[in-house]
């Protein structure tokens, strides 16, 4: 038999809730057909202050923020998008400087101010190895956020150029 595991984390409501530096991958995206969202809020529901930020998203089907009852404050900010599939657009949620490389699917966010889509890998070597290669295009193109934020995954300071890295990795 073949094991069948899955690193996505799945929101479906909440108000405040900050999800940042981290690396969310999967190795079997299409077993998993039907996802709303990563962050994702449905019918009447208040969706209030929830962040995105600086995360590293791999090959994940719906990876977006997608906020469909009353929706205020969310932010999806300085987050790296590699060979995901996007189903569903960014609803209810400001995005900005974020970096695409191989989307798919018919609602890839396009027109986000700060946004970069890349012909390249900005990975040292994905999937294994998620740090940023020494020429991405994701280095020092993300917005600076609060002083909470201001560590990677690994305990990095940041900036350590002239600005914010976008993803996981300073």
């Amino acid at each position: 038999t073949k094991e069948r595991t899955t690193t996505q984390i799945q929101i479906v409501t909440t108000d405040g809730l900050q999800v940042y530096g981290n690396v969310i991958k999967t190795t079997d995206r299409d077993l998993y057909i039907y996802s709303p969202g990563f962050f994702s809020s449905m019918g009447n529901i208040i969706s209030s202050n929830n962040y995105s930020y600086n995360n590293t998203f791999y090959n994940v089907r719906n990876p977006n923020m997608r906020m469909l009852g009353t929706a205020f404050g969310n932010e999806n900010r300085n987050n790296i998008y590699v060979n995901n599939d996007h189903q569903f657009a960014n609803a209810g949620v400001i995005s900005t400087n974020n970096f695409y490389y191989l989307p798919s699917g018919s609602n890839v966010p396009s027109g986000e101010l700060g946004q970069v889509i890349s012909t390249r890998s900005p990975f040292v070597n994905m999937p294994y190895d998620f740090r940023l290669a020494d020429n991405s295009e994701a280095i020092d193109r993300g917005m600076s956020l609060a002083s909470d934020y201001a560590t990677d995954y690994i305990g990095t300071p940041r900036p350590q150029g002239s600005a914010w890295d976008i993803g996981a990795d300073e």
